[in-house]
């Protein structure tokens, strides 16, 4: 790996502090690749992707804040990263903090729900209820592509 491209990892992995979050959970989100609408298909791109992932935050974010997601900004913390695998799927890393008061199966239960209310939310996701800061090395691997 390219020096400064190890640089560029290390300082995105200092910034996540891992060591800061409290309840984490590692999620891999899957998306749809086309999706048919009115006016045609569509295919997943890295913008759809992010705004899809934004649309299922902030649903994530109502579920367990309610009104006071809107009214007073109240969000979890999320570190997400996009990835375009090998042979094109496109799909995202995440680390999600979980509220200290909400289970771990009624979290992703909430996820799971969020996610498949999208647009492009696909049935397939991975948890890892105990990761540790070799997902956040994972995640920050230089693309495939």
């Amino acid at each position: 790996m390219p020096p400064d491209i190890s640089r560029l990892r290390q300082s995105i992995i200092d910034f996540v502090d891992f060591p800061s979050w409290r309840n984490p959970i590692a999620v891999t989100l899957t998306l749809k690749q086309r999706i048919t609408t009115l006016g045609g298909t569509l295919s997943i791109n890295r913008d759809r992707c992010s705004q899809n992932f934004h649309h299922f935050l902030n649903r994530l974010n109502r579920q367990l804040f309610g009104n006071g997601a809107r009214r007073y900004g109240k969000s979890i913390p999320v570190f997400p990263v996009i990835e375009e695998s090998a042979d094109s799927r496109i799909h995202i890393h995440s680390l999600i903090q979980r509220p200290e008061n909400v289970s771990i199966e009624e979290y992703k239960a909430l996820i799971t729900h969020s996610w498949k209310e999208t647009d492009w939310g696909y049935n397939h996701m991975h948890f890892d209820e105990s990761p540790n800061e070799g997902w956040i090395w994972y995640m920050t691997k230089p693309s495939q592509k």
